[in-house]
């Protein structure tokens, strides 16, 4: 096991039966994945509906097991894991779902970061600690006392990642976090995603918003289940063969400014980079 590699994804295949009716024959969601991710990395995996993003991230912390291949997270199988300990795999890897109401269970909101905590026995005086910084790193600290049901969408998907935060996890898988919020519910799940990577952990992003995708460090691209490209942002976009993919306008505005004779550096695919590259 190589100490850099968090998560480890080798020759992985799943299959489901089609419809869950089990007369139906079996069609593989994933079809011999492999690729790792290194510690404190920021990756984004993007692809049309059904291509297996969502799939593949179930993966990572043992609520799916491969139909053949195998997913190590920090050294631990997860098919030995799911029988023997599955917590440990999922206190290494949280994750974070696209339906912030699917995701809270409690009536107060700082009950509810505290739930997973609670769970697997953290002392009490660490609860208060970890429920408090959380809610700070989320900027939702103020609504602590409050009903989720009171909240917004976007402030609900907060407290959502607060709550995997409590867990304190070296890995957070986002499942389309910011697919049901309005553009400023995405921008505040943005930051808050930029600002745990800023703080060293691991970061899995799954989106269909190519803007959130350009921030990572790098992007697979999936489609029919197979990994079509593993590559930095800037070679992606540069692609015109991926057609899941729309350009996010920093990429396609620095393109139309190197047609007028503008040296953009090809490796600018961000709005904010854009910008401090034209003020300069």
């Amino acid at each position: 096991m190589d100490s850099d590699l968090i998560i480890q994804i080798k020759n992985v295949s799943y299959a489901y039966l089609d419809d869950g009716d089990p007369t139906t024959e079996e069609k593989l969601a994933l079809d011999n994945v492999s690729f790792d991710v290194k510690r404190g990395e920021f990756v984004a995996i993007v692809g049309s509906n059904g291509s297996g993003k969502s799939t593949i991230a179930k993966h990572m912390n043992a609520l799916l097991l491969p139909t053949s291949g195998s997913v190590l997270v920090d050294g631990m199988d997860t098919k030995e894991a799911s029988e023997t300990a599955p917590w440990e795999i999922r206190r290494k890897v949280g994750m974070v779902f696209q339906n912030p109401d699917n995701q809270l269970v409690s009536s107060v909101v700082e009950d509810d970061v505290a739930f997973g905590p609670e769970n697997i026995g953290v002392p009490s005086d660490e609860i208060r600690r970890r429920v408090d910084e959380a809610l700070r790193l989320v900027d939702m600290y103020e609504h602590r006392k409050k009903g989720p049901h009171l909240l917004s969408g976007g402030q609900k998907q907060r407290i959502a990642i607060a709550g995997v935060i409590a867990m304190d996890p070296e890995c957070v898988v986002f499942d389309e976090p910011t697919a049901m919020l309005d553009p400023k519910g995405r921008r505040e799940i943005m930051e808050i995603i930029e600002r745990l990577h800023s703080q060293g952990r691991t970061v899995i992003l799954i989106t269909h918003f190519m803007e959130e995708a350009a921030a990572a460090d790098r992007i697979i691209v999936m489609g029919n289940g197979k990994l079509l490209v593993d590559a930095p942002p800037a070679d992606v976009f540069s692609r015109d063969d991926l057609g899941v993919l729309n350009v996010p306008f920093a990429v396609s505005m620095a393109r139309k400014l190197r047609e007028n004779g503008i040296d953009v550096p090809a490796d600018i695919v961000t709005e904010k980079k854009l910008a401090e590259f034209l003020c300069r």
